[in-house]
């Protein structure tokens, strides 16, 4: 404070201490390969520094996880019960959305992502390429034009191979002693079970700018997969090897609609049988039976029907099980219309019921084919690929 007159002056002293301003200590940049990179408008973020604030927003711009394949391997006799799990092939390569999950899991803010490329690598445990490393160098360099970023991380590095491994780290080093604002953390490569080899092969130019942390350690987040990316194999016949859990659970759902069908035929009959010995209100009871009965086949032959793959399957007997219904319906049944009009409605929706059994017969035998299983694996799927069995997984 500045005085300009003579004068007696108060000055309170505060006891409270300044307030800071709340700000992010770490910026790290994940460097690496994801399913997509396309901001909201499709334009690319290809090696373009991306800052998100959630595993949600991560999944908006960059997509999901790769997906692991894996090989269950069933018990030899029924009911078949899941053994063990193991790859199918190799590890996948791919661990950025792993390693996000796990980072705001544990209450990381902001950070920064690089894609470097997509999930086009053959199946196999290695980022081997000469292209892989330069994939990662480019989102290395992209990265020094963020001045934001603080530490560098590379989730898939230990995936190249050894020569290229230790490259990419002193490219960091490097990078890091240069611009003097930013820290590396790596990895070492999974042979490496001492760290010693990293010592050895990393040099001795600026390690203060960088840590390699080892060993690995075991966490509760599980490879993702889907039910196409799982196999089962066992000695069984006529059941469940070589067989994919997405195949099976298309068999196993067009087989629940067969059955449905089947029981839908039965109520109809049923309802003709029923009606002959009526009286006009007690065969109008029937017709509603019979009618919901159709209804009931038609729907769940239509719902298979949508189960198929080829584009060039048609089931005739579909279209005229619905032409059956729609006839008998136009017909408009109700407490004025003749008990001969009211039973042969009523054996018209058997009829359209029938023709869906039909129907829905021809389109499962036409999913086996899209599935790559034969009709004869139909009953034990029936019988054994169930919830409890699923769940199990």
């Amino acid at each position: 404070m500045s005085y300009k007159t003579p004068g007696v002056y108060v000055e309170e002293i505060s006891l409270l201490p300044p307030s800071v301003a709340q700000v992010e200590t770490a910026i790290p940049a994940f460097i690496g390969y994801t399913e997509k990179a396309e901001d909201l408008n499709g334009k690319s973020l290809f090696r373009i520094p991306t800052r998100v604030k959630s595993l949600l927003e991560y999944e908006t711009f960059f997509g999901a996880s790769h997906m692991q394949s894996l090989l269950v391997t069933l018990a030899d006799e029924a009911p078949f019960a899941p053994q063990s799990v193991s790859f199918n092939g190799s590890e996948s390569p791919y661990r950025i959305y792993q390693s996000l999950q796990l980072y705001f899991a544990n209450g990381g803010g902001p950070c920064f992502i690089i894609s470097t490329g997509g999930f086009t690598e053959s199946p196999g445990p290695s980022l081997n390429n000469v292209d892989d490393y330069d994939e990662l160098k480019a989102g290395l360099d992209a990265a020094r034009k963020i001045d934001e970023i603080t530490l560098l991380l590379f989730p898939e590095a230990d995936r190249l191979n050894a020569n290229q491994f230790y490259d990419l780290y002193k490219d960091v080093l490097s990078q890091c002693a240069d611009l003097k604002d930013r820290f590396g953390l790596f990895d070492i490569l999974p042979t490496d079970t001492d760290g010693q080899s990293f010592r050895d092969n990393i040099g001795v130019n600026n390690l203060s700018y960088g840590a390699a942390y080892y060993p690995y350690l075991n966490t509760k987040i599980v490879h993702p997969h889907s039910t196409e990316t799982v196999t089962f194999e066992h000695g069984a016949s006529n059941a469940f090897d070589d067989k994919t859990w997405a195949a099976l659970m298309v068999v196993s759902t067009a087989l629940s609609h067969q059955a449905q069908v089947v029981s839908a035929k039965t109520q109809a009959d049923a309802a003709v049988v029923a009606a002959a010995t009526l009286t006009k209100e007690g065969k109008l009871v029937q017709y509603k039976i019979a009618l919901g009965a159709a209804e009931k086949a038609l729907k769940n032959a239509e719902d298979a029907n949508a189960l198929v793959v080829d584009e060039t399957f048609d089931s005739t007997e579909l279209t005229t099980a619905k032409n059956e219904l729609d006839a008998v319906k136009a017909q408009n049944i109700s407490s004025s219309s003749t008990n001969p009009e009211i039973d042969t409605a009523i054996v018209d929706l058997a009829t359209s019921s029938a023709t869906s059994e039909t129907a829905i017969t021809g389109i499962l035998a036409q999913i086996n084919t899209d599935q790559g299983i034969a009709a004869s694996h139909n009953t034990t799927i029936s019988t054994y690929f169930t919830n409890s069995f699923v769940a199990d997984i």
